[in-house]
């Protein structure tokens, strides 16, 4: 049996002071899910105690595929009574697919009872449906903006990489996971803490929500040899969409 003190992940049988459930539901998008569990995870580590649990549920508790293919096991299907203090929805392509009746009560119920929700990629889509985003400002996946403002309106969504307000935590998924889950931490033990997880994953920066998914990207790609650098310019699918659709996102004003 592991000592927390060698992983960060606590026993099944240890009591949390935090405890996040993850919702995956089939084909999600695995990067930002296991981005944001390893933050739990090395946080606990560095504390040297079991601050962080989680509970992974699938829509029939059995396990759920990724997009690569890999599967990973569930701790059960949604449950009445859940003891979670966090919900984060997690999804990948045709996230629509998934918002079933059973799933957006459970959503609901959580919500009403005092569980803070957030989503990671394309899970806002199925919180959007629940009902539970309100008059509070979301984001999601780029390749997902036009289909969400479609379905929804009404939903104030924002184009940064991640955004928190009022207990509602959605990010674009991917590295964004790492990003949002470090400002979790930093709100719990510091901003000093955080970066030192944040050191820990070999980030020099952590972004945080005035930063945009819409603007066109420059990547630098250091491949051949450490003393070559090439640069790649490309827009974001959010960029294509909207110029064919309009802007699918409410601007943020710069102070």
């Amino acid at each position: 049996m592991h000592r927390l003190a060698e992983t960060g992940t606590p026993r099944s049988d240890e009591p949390t002071v935090t405890t996040f459930g993850f919702f995956l539901t089939p084909g999600f998008a695995p990067l930002g899910v296991f981005a944001a569990l390893e933050v739990l995870r090395t946080t606990n580590r560095f504390l040297d105690e079991p601050h962080y649990g989680w509970k992974v549920y699938s829509l029939d508790g059995a396990p759920v595929p990724s997009t690569n293919g890999v599967a990973v096991n569930a701790d059960g299907p949604p449950a009445e009574g859940a003891k979670i203090d966090h919900l984060f929805v997690c999804a990948g392509y045709h996230p629509e697919s998934y918002g079933d009746k059973k799933t957006l009560a459970w959503i609901r119920s959580l919500h009403r009872h005092g569980t803070k929700v957030g989503a990671i990629s394309t899970g806002t889509h199925i919180l959007a449906a629940a009902g539970v985003i309100g008059e509070r400002r979301c984001t999601i996946h780029s390749d997902n903006a036009a289909s969400l403002r479609e379905a929804f309106p009404e939903v104030d969504l924002v184009d940064g990489v991640f955004e928190i307000d009022r207990g509602l935590y959605t990010c674009a998924g991917g590295t964004a996971a790492i990003d949002l889950f470090i400002h979790l931490v930093s709100a719990d033990h510091g901003e000093q803490f955080a970066a030192a997880i944040a050191h820990q994953f070999q980030q020099d920066r952590v972004r945080n929500s005035a930063d945009h998914q819409s603007k066109q990207k420059r990547v630098g790609l250091r491949l051949s040899s450490p003393g070559s650098l090439r640069t790649f310019s490309f827009v974001s699918g959010l960029s294509t969409q909207s110029s064919s659709s309009g802007n699918c996102y409410r601007q943020r004003k710069t102070p």
